[in-house]
């Protein structure tokens, strides 16, 4: 099977991609107690978590038309 290469700014991912699954499902509110507690904690120490998630956040309210993010000056 042929390894998924990821943009350097993405989390890190393991070979089944249970990173991105996971941000997805706590962001659906679809984990358990427990692992969305082990989401939230790595959330609060892992900077490529948390980039994702607000990366994530920005597309999704901009798929819904729901954006407020100003670009940077030089964008």
């Amino acid at each position: 099977m042929a390894r998924m290469h990821n943009a350097p700014t993405d989390p890190p991912m393991t070979p089944g991609g249970e990173d991105r699954e996971a941000l997805s499902a706590l962001f659906d509110g679809e984990l358990e107690s427990d692992a969305a507690r082990f989401a939230q904690r790595r959330l609060l120490h892992d900077g490529q978590w948390r980039d994702a998630c607000g990366r994530w956040q920005l597309a999704g309210d901009v798929l819904r038309r729901r954006a407020d993010a100003v670009a940077p000056i030089r964008f």
